[in-house]
C-alpha cells in the first residue's frame, strides 16, 4: 500500500511540475524562426532576469554578488546560497544562466514537493486524503483570472508566492524558502515531540539559511511559533521548558537571519533600493485570489478547532499570523502572503470533504460513498480551474509573440549583440539601453545596466528624465559627460528601439563608434 501511494504522490507531483512549466515546453517545443525565447511569463516576468544575473555572475566566478541594475558605484557582498549553487551547477555543465535558472527549479521542486507531501501526512492518517490534499496543495488557486474584468488587482494573478502552484512557475529561491519553512516547521514539532535539541539546532539553522533567501519569511515563522507556544503554555500540555526551547529555537534563527540583512544594508546602501514598499492589496484582493479555498477553509477550520492536536494548532497558528502580518505597519507587508497557502489548502482540503459529505447525505443510501468521491473531485477540479487559466495564459501569451511585436522572445541579432557585449566588456563597465533590454541585458551578459528594473535601478524615474535629456542633448560636451560621470562604456540599441523613436541619433554622434552591426541591433562603444 505505501509503494502505491507513492507512485501516485509522485504522479501528482509530476503533473503539478509539467503544468507549471507549460511556458517553458511551449518555448522549447514550438520555436519561432529567427527569434530567442526568454523563458519567462506573465507573472513576475520583469524579475526573472534579475535572478538570473545572480547566476551569471556565478558562472563568471563570483560568490559575492552586486546589484547589476544600477550603475551607483558599489562592492561585491550580497550572497544568496540558492543562485551560488545554481551558478556552480551551471558551470560544471556548461549551460546557460537562464538554462541553469530553470534547471535549478525543477531540482529545487523535488525536496520541496517531498517535504510538503511529509508535512501534509502530519495531518492525515490514511493514503486517500493525502494524496487528496497534496493534489488540492499544488493546483488550487483563486477566482482572480475569472473575475479579472471586475477586479484585475487580485492577488493570485500577481503575488507569485502567495500561492503553491505560481511559485513553482516563478524563481527557484521561493521554492527553497518555502522548503525551508517547512523544514523549520517540521523539525521544530519533531523537537516537541522527542525534546531533543538537536531538532532545535536544525530549526535555527534553517531559518538562518532561509534569512539569506527571502527575510520577510521569517517574521510569518516567528510569529506561528509566538502563537503556537502562546496556546499550549496557556493550555499547559507541553512543559514549559519545551516550548521555550523551541519557540527560542525560532527566534534565533530568525533574529541572526535577520541581523544579517540589516548588516547586508548598512555594508551596502545600494541594495537599500530593494527594499521598496510592497503594500498588500486591499483585502477583497486577497479574498478573490484565495476563493474557494479561503472558503473552504473556514469550513475545515471548525474541525482543527475542535480536535485541537499539535499539527491542527500549528496550521491554525500559521494562518492567524499570516492574517496579522498582511496588514502590518510594515513596508513589506505583502511578502508576508509566502507559503499562506500551505495551510490554507490543508484546511480548504477538510472543508472539501465535510462539505462533500454533506452534499452526499442526500443521495440514497447506495450511492452515498461514490457520491462523496465525485463531488470531491468536482469541488477540487474547481478550486484547479485558476491553475489551468494561468497555464494557458502563459501559453498563449508565448506563442503570441512575433518579430515585429515581442516581450518573451528576442530577435536573434539581439541576442548576438548582447553575447558580443559580453566578450568584449569588463565587469567594471556600464551599459545604457532602453528600460526593456536593460532588464535583460544583466542576465545574459553579467554586467551592469544604467537602467533595467524599476526597483532595483536606484532613483529609476530621475534616472529615466536623465536619460531623456541626454537623448536629445544637442551640446556634445554634456552628452559625453554623462556618459564619462556614469561609467557608460557601451550603448545597445535594438529593432524599433524606443531611444531611436525617442529621437536619438547614434551615428550622428561624434562620441560613440559603432563596433557591431547586425542589421537589427548596433552595439556603440563611447570613445
Amino acid at each position: 500500500m505505501f509503494k502505491k501511494e507513492y507512485i501516485f504522490a509522485v504522479l501528482i507531483g509530476l503533473v503539478a511540475l509539467i503544468l507549471s512549466n507549460a511556458y517553458v515546453f511551449s518555448g522549447l517545443l514550438m520555436p519561432k524562426e529567427g527569434m530567442s525565447f526568454l523563458y519567462r511569463h506573465y507573472v513576475n516576468s520583469q524579475d526573472t532576469y534579475t535572478y538570473v544575473a545572480f547566476i551569471e555572475q556565478s558562472r563568471q566566478g563570483e560568490i559575492l554578488y552586486q546589484n547589476l541594475y544600477t550603475s551607483d558605484p558599489q562592492t561585491a557582498s550580497l550572497i544568496r546560497p540558492s543562485y551560488v549553487l545554481i551558478g556552480l551547477f551551471a558551470n560544471a555543465l556548461n549551460i546557460s544562466s537562464i538554462a541553469a535558472y530553470h534547471l535549478g527549479r525543477l531540482l529545487f521542486s523535488i525536496p520541496f514537493l517531498v517535504i510538503l507531501y511529509i508535512f501534509i501526512g502530519k495531518y492525515f492518517h490514511t493514503s486517500k486524503r493525502r494524496l487528496f490534499t497534496f493534489a488540492i496543495v499544488l493546483s488550487s488557486s483563486g477566482l482572480g483570472y475569472l473575475l479579472s474584468g471586475f477586479w484585475p488587482n487580485s492577488s493570485d494573478t500577481w503575488i507569485p508566492e502567495s500561492l503553491t502552484y505560481l511559485m513553482l512557475q516563478d524563481a527557484p529561491h521561493f521554492i527553497f524558502s518555502q522548503f525551508l519553512m517547512l523544514v523549520s516547521f517540521l523539525f521544530f514539532m519533531k523537537g516537541i515531540e522527542t525534546k531533543k535539541i538537536f531538532n532545535f539546532f536544525i530549526v535555527s539553522f534553517s531559518l538562518f539559511l532561509l534569512g539569506f533567501e527571502h527575510p520577510y519569511s521569517l517574521f510569518i515563522c516567528m510569529v506561528t511559533a509566538f502563537l503556537f507556544g502562546a496556546y499550549f503554555l496557556w493550555k499547559k500540555s507541553i512543559s514549559r521548558k519545551t516550548i521555550f526551547w523551541a519557540v527560542g529555537s525560532v527566534f534565533v534563527g530568525g533574529i541572526l537571519g535577520c541581523l544579517y540583512q540589516l548588516f547586508e544594508l548598512q555594508r551596502n546602501p545600494i541594495f537599500k533600493s530593494w527594499a521598496f514598499p510592497s503594500d498588500s492589496p486591499i483585502p477583497r484582493d486577497y479574498v478573490i485570489g484565495y476563493g474557494l479555498i479561503l472558503f473552504f477553509a473556514l469550513v475545515g477550520i471548525e474541525v482543527f478547532l475542535k480536535e485541537k492536536k499539535k499539527y491542527q494548532i500549528l496550521a491554525l497558528s500559521w494562518f492567524a499570523a499570516t492574517c496579522m502580518l498582511v496588514y502590518a505597519p510594515v513596508y513589506f507587508q505583502r511578502r508576508m502572503s509566502e507559503g499562506f497557502h500551505i495551510p490554507l489548502s490543508i484546511l480548504a482540503s477538510e472543508g472539501v470533504i465535510i462539505i462533500s459529505i454533506f452534499l452526499s447525505s442526500f443521495m440514497i443510501s447506495k450511492a452515498k460513498a461514490i457520491a462523496k468521491y465525485m463531488v470531491a473531485c468536482m469541488l477540487a477540479g474547481v478550486l484547479a480551474i485558476g491553475a489551468i487559466m494561468t497555464t494557458a495564459q502563459d501559453v498563449s501569451l508565448v506563442q503570441k509573440d512575433s518579430p515585429e511585436n515581442y516581450f518573451y522572445y528576442l530577435l536573434d541579432q539581439e541576442v548576438r549583440a548582447m553575447d558580443y557585449l559580453k566578450s568584449h566588456s569588463t565587469k567594471q563597465d556600464v551599459i545604457l539601453s532602453n528600460w526593456f533590454y536593460g532588464n535583460i541585458i544583466p542576465g545574459v551578459t553579467g554586467r551592469k545596466v544604467y537602467l533595467g528594473h524599476k526597483a532595483q535601478t536606484n532613483n529609476f524615474d530621475q534616472k529615466v528624465e536623465t536619460v531623456n535629456k541626454f537623448l536629445l542633448n544637442e551640446n556634445t560636451q554634456e552628452a559625453y559627460k554623462f556618459l564619462k560621470d556614469n561609467n557608460i562604456k557601451y550603448v545597445f540599441i535594438g529593432k524599433n528601439d524606443t531611444l531611436i523613436k525617442y529621437g536619438f541619433q547614434p551615428q550622428k554622434k561624434p562620441y560613440l563608434q559603432k563596433i557591431f552591426d547586425d542589421s537589427e541591433a548596433k552595439v556603440y562603444r563611447v570613445k
